[in-house]
């Protein structure tokens, strides 16, 4: 994941994850002064543990009280860094599976249960990834379930409207490799998820 925490202190840790979490930005865990991963672009700390941490984007708790500024500040960072096009892949059913991609990071991954709960976190996702460009953000949503699909669509081209790319794909195909295998915690779903990301379909218009 691209944004991830590294302190040592419980409190600075609760309070860092709860201000992500109001927010809906995913994130992942590290340890102050130990190596941090090519994929991780913004690293959240606190002012005492910065000087710890070799990232050239790090923001300290103590800075930023209020979710909304911690929030455009993660995605102005993110969006300096170019990581490019904010790819969304949905898959519907009885679980609805939703992976992102944000340039060559996953940044979220998850079994939802509605078509409301798929088009409130596509819109987190692209209110963090925001830019002027619409054909930067391309959501691509599974035809399996098509009345759950045509919920999904109308609902996200009511909530983003002109701000992304939304489109139908012919999902057929995306579990035929594991389809064998027991669904543990969604598995499937989020594995035809990823597959509809980067499969093209018909643009809903």
């Amino acid at each position: 994941m691209p944004v991830a925490i590294a302190t040592l202190s419980g409190r600075a840790y609760y309070r860092i994850t709860s201000l992500l979490k109001e927010v809906g930005i995913p994130f992942g865990s590290l340890i102050p002064g130990g190596e941090v991963p090519k994929g991780v672009k913004v690293v959240l700390t606190t002012l005492s543990e910065r000087k710890t941490i070799q990232s050239p984007s790090i923001i300290a708790l103590e800075e930023f009280s209020d979710p909304s500024s911690l929030r455009h500040e993660i995605a102005k960072r993110l969006q300096s860094q170019g990581n490019g096009k904010l790819i969304v892949g949905i898959d519907p059913g009885s679980r609805i599976g939703v992976v992102a991609f944000y340039g060559d990071d996953e940044i979220y991954s998850n079994i939802l249960s509605s078509a409301d709960q798929v088009v409130s976190r596509v819109c987190k996702l692209q209110e963090l990834t925001k830019n002027s460009d619409g054909e930067n953000i391309i959501i691509r949503v599974g035809n399996g379930d098509l009345r759950l699909a045509v919920a999904i669509v109308k609902g996200l081209k009511g909530t983003i409207g002109q701000a992304a790319r939304i489109e139908l794909v012919d999902e057929r195909g995306t579990s035929s490799n594991i389809n064998a295998k027991p669904n543990r915690r969604g598995v499937r779903d989020l594995r035809a998820a990823a597959i509809i990301a980067f499969r093209e379909g018909s643009e809903i218009s």
